[in-house]
């Protein structure tokens, strides 16, 4: 996974971004399914984290970037996807999804 172009959230160097990832369950509640490691001083990072979900247990992935600072964590942005379009584009882009 990687971002583009992170707002810059902090007053001293750069963002030091990390995502958390939620799948919206048949219920419509979300639950966290992961988290990154936190990249430092990064507007444009790219996460080799990888993880493992089952589509058929959530119709929506959200995908939440935050700033890591050593007091607390602010919200950069967020996007959500339906998890038919993440599959549909793996496929016809050799396993890349843009969001």
């Amino acid at each position: 996974m990687e971002c583009e172009n992170l707002k810059n959230a902090d007053f001293f160097g750069k963002s030091d971004p990390f995502i958390k990832i939620f799948g919206q369950k048949p219920d419509e509640r979300w639950a966290a399914v992961c988290e990154t490691e936190t990249i430092n001083n990064e507007l444009n990072p790219h996460f080799v984290d990888t993880f493992l979900y089952y589509p058929d247990r959530y119709h929506k992935l959200r995908f939440e970037v935050f700033d890591e600072d050593p007091l607390s964590e602010e919200k950069i942005g967020e996007v959500d996807v339906k998890t038919e379009e993440v599959l549909k584009q793996r496929r016809e882009n050799d396993g890349v999804v843009e969001l």
